[in-house]
């Protein structure tokens, strides 16, 4: 058990090595003037070794991509399970949204590539778009239970999808330098607008 455990743990440091040097080379370099060789050279393992983990560079991205939103939503999904309210939903997501954001520009920069031809394509794929579902499902159904107690006749997939939109458009704020104290007035008008809408009779 303890060889196993042990080449289980140098197989997930070599893959977080991969997908560190990934993040860096593709913010800092872009998607496409990064090669395999590259993020070998970069996480300091063998070619072979990356190829061993991942057939191209594009798989890479995926995984990559999942991974930062798995370890995020891991981060996020108590205070999210604690939230009452939809405002304190709203709040504990947008928040935590935006301090990633900024925490982490190199994994937003994977959103907004910028002509970097990152392969957004591929977090169009089924299973991603199922792994998306499953990362994002602790949300949808703490605020499906708010709005059940509330006695909110509005579509909870609508809310979350605004919302989701109006995150977007946060982050490619962030990406392009706005500092954060700018958007705190804005957070707060939108909270506070969708909380009045909802609850209105």
């Amino acid at each position: 058990m303890a060889v196993a455990d042990r080449k289980e743990r140098e197989k997930q440091h070599r893959i977080a090595a991969i997908l560190g040097a990934a993040k860096d080379l593709y913010a800092r370099k872009g998607y496409q003037e990064s090669s395999m060789a590259d993020i070998a050279e970069s996480s300091e393992l063998g070619k072979a070794t990356i190829y061993y983990y991942f057939p191209n560079k594009e798989a890479i991205y995926r995984e990559l991509f999942l991974s930062c939103v798995r370890d995020q939503f891991q981060r996020l999904n108590d205070n999210i399970l604690a939230a009452a309210t939809l405002e304190e939903l709203l709040s504990q997501m947008i928040n935590a949204y935006v301090d990633w954001a900024y925490d982490d520009p190199s994994f937003f920069g994977l959103h907004f590539p910028m002509g970097k031809s990152a392969p957004v394509h591929v977090l169009q794929e089924p299973e991603v778009v199922a792994e998306l579902e499953r990362i994002h499902a602790p949300v949808r159904t703490r605020m499906d239970a708010i709005f059940r107690s509330a006695s909110i006749q509005y579509d909870p997939e609508l809310i979350a999808g605004l919302t989701w939109t109006y995150m977007s458009g946060l982050a490619l704020k962030i990406h392009q330098g706005m500092p954060k104290a700018a958007l705190q007035q804005e957070m707060h008008i939108f909270i506070d607008s969708i909380n009045q809408y909802l609850m209105k009779d």
